[in-house]
């Protein structure tokens, strides 16, 4: 499965998730920079905005998770607007993994 954003390590410039303003799908992120290797993710997936409507997240493979995004404002006169998306998942060495991504939302 191709992801629609690779998550980015620490340090790294944070990914830019671009999506329509008026479009509700399931967006996913591939975490596999973020793991160890062998360290895949285990469960409680967990997915925050606190300016974007986002549906719970899904872990769909060893290192993808998935999230639904819907329609989001713009201010008026912007061209897009920048909001922060984190994701979370415990692994299967029992630490926990976590990421947080640009979306910009285009008109």
């Amino acid at each position: 499965m191709i992801a629609d954003i690779v998550a980015a390590a620490p340090g790294q410039i944070r990914p830019v998730l671009n999506v329509h303003a008026h479009a509700e799908r399931a967006y996913t992120v591939d975490l596999s920079r973020l793991l160890r290797p062998g360290e895949m993710l285990a469960g409680s997936p967990e997915a925050m905005s606190p300016t974007l409507a986002i549906g719970s997240a899904q872990i769909l493979g060893p290192a993808m998770m998935a999230t639904r995004i819907g329609p989001a404002a713009i201010a008026p006169g912007r061209p897009y607007a920048d909001h922060d998306l984190s994701l979370s998942a415990r692994t299967t060495t029992g630490g926990r993994v976590a990421c947080t991504i640009t979306v910009r939302v285009h008109s």
